[in-house]
C-alpha cells in the first residue's frame, strides 16, 4: 500500500483529527514511532518532534511548538494497548530524552517492540535503522540532517527525512534459521486484516532436461507484511510452527498459477500439497472464471488488473542462485513485489 498522506501537526487542536486519521489508516496494530531533537549547548536535551506512522499515513507532530508538552490525546494514543509501537533502538538516547521532555517512558506505552532487538534475535547485533533498511530491504535510508528542528518553519527535505524514518519500519523479514520462524509468522498474524495470505515459491533455475532442484524459499505475505523463508538453509524441512500455519483453517492462502509447477515442487521438496493447506484460492483460476482467457500469469494480471509493472523476465527469475549463501538485495525486492496482496 503506498503512503497517502504526511500530516504535519504544529497545533494542538489538530492533533485530534490527526491521530484519527492515523487510526483509520491502520492495516494492522504496528505504529512505527521515532523522535527527533536539537543537540545545543544552552539547554538540556528536548524532544522537537514526534513521528507516528502506519503504511499508509505518516503523523509528524512537533511538539517543540506545543510548549514542550504530551499532549492529553496523544498521551492516551500512546498507552493504548490496541497499538503496537515499533522503534528502532529506543534504549539508546530516545527513551532518556522522551523522559526528561514528557517525564515518561517505554514502560508507560500500551505495547512496545524494538526493531533492534528483534534484530538482535535474528543475528544481527547493535544494528541501527539504516543499516536494517540496507540489510533487510536493499534501500539506502538517507540519515543526513542538517538544520534546526525547532525552527518556525520547516524545510521540506526536513519533512521527507521525518517520513521516511518511520515509514521504513519491519515490513520484510527474511528467515534463515528454522528457529526464527514460530516469531515471524506471530507478527504475520498480527498483521492480518483479513484471511489472506498470499503464497510463492522459488528455486534453483534448471537449464538441462532432467533438473528438479528443490524449493530454495517460501513466500508468504499479508498486505503489510512479508515472511521470506529460506528452507534451503533449513535442509529443505518444513518447521513445524510453519506447517501448522498452512494447515490452518482460519488462514486463506492465495497463489497463482499453484497447479503448473509449484505444486509438484512443493510435493518433491517437502511430501505435502495444496490438500494439506487449510484453505487456498488461486488467483489464475478466479481470473479464468472472470473472463480473462490468454494472460492469466501473475505479472500479466498484475499489468491488466492494477496497471502496474511486475518484474518477472527471465533474467530476474533465473540470474543468481537463490540457494546462495547470502541473497543480493534484487532478489529480495523481487520476491516481495511478485507476492500478491
Amino acid at each position: 500500500m503506498p503512503l497517502e498522506w504526511v500530516l504535519l501537526v504544529e497545533e494542538e487542536a489538530h492533533l485530534g483529527g490527526a491521530l484519527q486519521a492515523l487510526r483509520d489508516s491502520m492495516q494492522d496494530p504496528v505504529v512505527a514511532i521515532d523522535l527527533e531533537f536539537e543537540h545545543l549547548q544552552s539547554r538540556p536535551i528536548r524532544v522537537a518532534m514526534m513521528q507516528l506512522a502506519s503504511s499508509r499515513v505518516a503523523v509528524l507532530i512537533r511538539t517543540c511548538r506545543m510548549d514542550n508538552k504530551l499532549p492529553k490525546v496523544l498521551s492516551k494514543f500512546l498507552q493504548d494497548p490496541s497499538v503496537c509501537l515499533l522503534g528502532c533502538g529506543w534504549a539508546s538516547t530516545d527513551e532518556v530524552i522522551m523522559q526528561r521532555t514528557f517525564g515518561i517512558s517505554r514502560k508507560d506505552f500500551g505495547r512496545f517492540l524494538d526493531l533492534q532487538e528483534v534484530g538482535g534475535l535474528f543475528g544481527l547485533q547493535e544494528v541501527g535503522l539504516k543499516q536494517l533498511t540496507r540489510h533487510v530491504l536493499g534501500l539506502e535510508l538517507n540519515k543526513n540532517s542538517r538544520g534546526n528542528w525547532e525552527a518556525q518553519r520547516l524545510k521540506p527535505s526536513k519533512v521527507k527525512y521525518a517520513a521516511l524514518d518511520v515509514l521504513v519500519a519491519g515490513q520484510v523479514l527474511l528467515l534463515e534459521d528454522a528457529a526464527e520462524v514460530g516469531r515471524a509468522l506471530q507478527l504475520l498474524r498480527a498483521s492480518m486484516r483479513d484471511p489472506f495470505i498470499a503464497i510463492d515459491l522459488e528455486w534453483r533455475p534448471q537449464f538441462e532436461r532432467g533438473e528438479n532442484h528443490p524449493v530454495a524459499m517460501m513466500q508468504l505475505a499479508s498486505s503489510s507484511v512479508a515472511v521470506l523463508i529460506r528452507t534451503c538453509r533449513m535442509r529443505y524441512r518444513l518447521p513445524p510452527e510453519l506447517k501448522e500455519f498452512l494447515a490452518d483453517a482460519s488462514v486463506m492462502l492465495l497463489g497463482c498459477g499453484w497447479a503448473s509447477n509449484d505444486e509438484s515442487k512443493m510435493r518433491h521438496t517437502f511430501g505435502i500439497g495444496r490438500q494439506h493447506f487449510g484453505r487456498f484460492l488461486d488467483l489464475q483460476k478466479v481470473a479464468e472464471s472472470l473472463g480473462f482467457k490468454r494472460r492469466t500469469g501473475l505479472a500479466r494480471l498484475t499489468e491488466d488488473v492494477l496497471g502496474l509493472s511486475l518484474p518477472k523476465d527471465k533474467v530476474t527469475r533465473s540470474i543468481g542462485d537463490w540457494e546462495a549463501k547470502r541473497l543480493i538485495p534484487h532478489k529480495v525486492s523481487n520476491v516481495q513485489l511478485k507476492t500478491p496482496d
